[in-house]
């Protein structure tokens, strides 16, 4: 139940990310130009790797490896 949840809430985000990127990205293209819109995405990627940095925590998975008979 909660993967299905998450998994939905995971493609809505996915979603209006698109939606709010062709808004901006739009908007800038209209506006400053290319120039800034570069480092709007600059900036963007920069805090998204801090973001991740900071909470995703990668823990080893202990598989169980059993020969191939």
């Amino acid at each position: 139940e909660a993967r299905g949840t998450m998994l939905a809430l995971s493609s809505s985000v996915a979603s209006m990310a698109v939606v709010a990127g062709a808004t901006v990205g739009g908007l800038f293209v209209d506006g400053p130009g290319f120039g800034p819109l570069g480092l709007f995405c600059f900036g963007s990627a920069v805090l998204s790797a801090i973001i991740v940095m900071r909470f995703v925590v990668e823990e080893p998975i202990d598989l169980e490896v059993v020969p191939f008979r």
